[in-house]
């Protein structure tokens, strides 16, 4: 089957145009498909990053609220109090009457922060003694009695938190609440800010404050889809997890699941930078790891707070996001070899007419006009040239038929002169060989008297001398008659009876002979 020029421009203009546009997509969606799995891990970076400042404006909400009751009216008027057997002038209250103001300053407290679970005043003295204490149990706030208040002295907490100066505050790891010594369940985790009570430049007691972990994490608890965020302490004991059977591993007294998770990736190694990603190759995810110091007064309290980000979702959208490039680019690849088809069947036109006029001109159609539209581009040009050299081959033509017309009468009378030149050839050729036989006759005669004559001379009586001239004369006579001969032969080759003849001779005889028949010439000129 023969398509049109138009068509094959078309189709090849699909070929090369979808080929170059589809290398050039699949180059575009590799591109862009690692630069989208790229976008999204800085955006939920960037998330996770949010997520941790939101935790720490909790932190720093607790530490403030720790500081404003240390420094209190209630804590101050208390100790003056205190200080003049348990009647405060200023306040004019008695100590019992300050502690119970506290009691309500911190019931508000904590009706205001849900996160807030307990709240204490603690006295340096009597080993850490509890002064008030409140707890909050089943969303209800319950005022400890005096007979079931505790001394914590020697608890870490408050060692830590007396040494410290007028305006810090003491963070608490995060970990696992504890009443007499004992973890209690169910689990509650919690996180403690404690801040030291000066009294005239003194350290006399701390306020403390313990929170829900779990309310002050609730962010971390509803990730974005296929996202998992994960909190782990310095030992690499989850703290928060998707599961929530695997909080806490480590202390319980089973395997820190941080550890067992990602061994390969060492995760508890600090880097320089503040955000690692790290790929799961295995799990076709990436993990997005903080090295977050929570406390800037303990080095050692480090959270290391992460997503696990699955890269379904981007495969997804990748997938989309393809599908959709590659319908656009077949699309534009068909509007495309739809528009060269047009267009060469435009720009062709004018070569299809010059083609079709070609080939009436040699069908012998010599009724053939060529349309010029009067155009300055390479058609219009190709077409006056081909108007020129239709006339030219016209006029070709008829001067190549002239010139046979010529060519043929020359012929003729070439040939006639070269019959008469072969004629009169054939009559001189005549003449020659019946003048060579006139000729060679003549000679003959004479030359054979002359024979004849030195036979009768050799038979005379004749000395050495005149018999050897004699006889070399006899000889020279005889050679020539022998030319005369082979004259008269030229003629017989002319008439086509040439015969060879086999005689002997005597080669001694003949050289000598000759020798002597040139010894004469040869004294005469001295040689």
């Amino acid at each position: 089957m023969k398509f049109s020029l138009a068509i094959k421009f078309a189709a090849f203009a699909f070929l090369v145009a979808g080929v170059s546009i589809l290398f050039t997509s699949v180059l575009t969606y590799n591109d862009a498909a690692s630069l989208m799995k790229d976008h999204s891990l800085q955006r939920l970076a960037k998330d996770l990053d949010r997520q941790i400042s939101s935790f720490d404006q909790k932190i720093t909400q607790m530490k403030n609220d720790v500081a404003t009751i240390a420094r209190s009216e209630s804590i101050t008027g208390y100790y003056r109090a205190e200080d003049k057997d348990g009647y405060d002038e200023l306040s004019n209250m008695t100590s019992n009457l300050l502690k119970e103001r506290l009691t309500l300053e911190l019931m508000g407290l904590m009706r205001q922060r849900p996160e807030y679970i307990q709240v204490r005043f603690i006295g340096k003295s009597n080993n850490g003694k509890e002064i008030v204490r409140i707890d909050k149990r089943n969303d209800e706030q319950q005022i400890i009695e005096e007979s079931d208040l505790q001394k914590k002295g020697a608890s870490s907490y408050v060692v830590n938190t007396l040494l410290l100066k007028e305006n810090e505050q003491y963070l608490s790891p995060i970990e696992l609440n504890r009443e007499y010594g004992n973890i209690t369940f169910p689990l509650q985790p919690v996180v403690r800010v404690a801040s030291p009570i000066y009294f005239e430049g003194e350290v006399l007691g701390l306020m403390i404050i313990n929170a829900d972990f779990n309310i002050l994490s609730k962010l971390f608890r509803n990730p974005p889809d296929n996202v998992k965020y994960f909190i782990a302490d310095n030992q690499g004991d989850y703290l928060l997890h998707a599961n929530k059977d695997r909080e806490f591993s480590f202390a319980l007294g089973k395997e820190a699941g941080l550890l067992k998770d990602y061994q390969s990736l060492d995760l508890l190694q600090q880097s320089t930078e503040r955000v690692k990603i790290s790929v799961l190759e295995q799990q076709s995810s990436n993990i997005i790891t903080f090295h977050h110091q929570i406390d800037p007064l303990n080095v050692e309290n480090i959270l290391v707070i992460g997503s696990l980000v699955s890269h379904e979702l981007i495969e997804k959208d990748s997938a989309s996001f393809g599908q959709r490039m590659f319908t656009r680019v077949f699309i534009s690849v068909l509007l495309l070899s739809i528009v060269m088809a047009w267009l060469s069947h435009r720009l062709l036109a004018p070569i299809k007419h010059l083609t079709h006029t070609a080939n009436e001109i040699v069908k012998g159609n010599k009724n053939i006009v060529l349309t010029n539209n009067g155009g300055s581009d390479e058609i219009a040009v190709l077409t006056r040239s081909f108007n020129t050299m239709y006339s030219h081959l016209d006029e070709s033509k008829n001067e190549l038929k002239i010139f046979a017309e010529n060519l043929e009468n020359q012929v003729e009378d070439r040939t006639a002169e070269l019959e008469i030149a072969l004629e009169e050839a054939k009559e001189s050729a005549k003449i020659k060989n019946e003048f060579l036989a006139t000729m060679s006759h003549e000679i003959r005669t004479p030359m054979n008297g002359v024979l004849g004559m030195l036979g009768l001379l050799l038979n005379t009586q004749l000395n050495e001398e005149q018999h050897s001239r004699a006889k070399l004369a006899q000889s020279s006579a005889e050679s020539l008659l022998t030319l005369i001969n082979d004259i008269l032969d030229f003629t017989k080759i002319d008439a086509g009876k040439m015969e060879l003849e086999l005689i002997d001779f005597n080669l001694n005889s003949m050289l000598g002979e000759f020798s002597e028949a040139m010894a004469f010439q040869a004294q005469n000129k001295s040689l």
